[in-house]
């Protein structure tokens, strides 16, 4: 049985704005090839996730070392 939505929103994440935008004009694509209307695009805020590590296995704990990975979003809304 098939069933008909309403509104389905795709999101996607990354690390790589770049390639965000690639698959949202991909994605873009498809769709309008299948006659899917796009009603919207948008970006939520990314989020920061760091964490702080030590640079030697066993001791000297004031010297450290910082990593910090960003996910980026994007949200593909599509009707009918």
């Amino acid at each position: 049985m098939d069933k008909l939505y309403k509104t389905i929103e795709l999101e996607v994440r990354g690390h790589d704005p770049a390639v965000l935008k690639s698959y949202k004009w991909f994605a873009s694509e498809a769709a309008r090839k299948l006659d899917i209307l796009v009603s919207k695009t948008w970006e939520p805020p990314k989020v920061y996730d760091r964490r702080t590590l030590l640079k030697s296995v066993h001791i000297y704990k004031k010297h450290r070392v910082q990593y910090e990975m960003r996910t980026y979003f994007t949200v593909i809304q599509l009707k009918q």
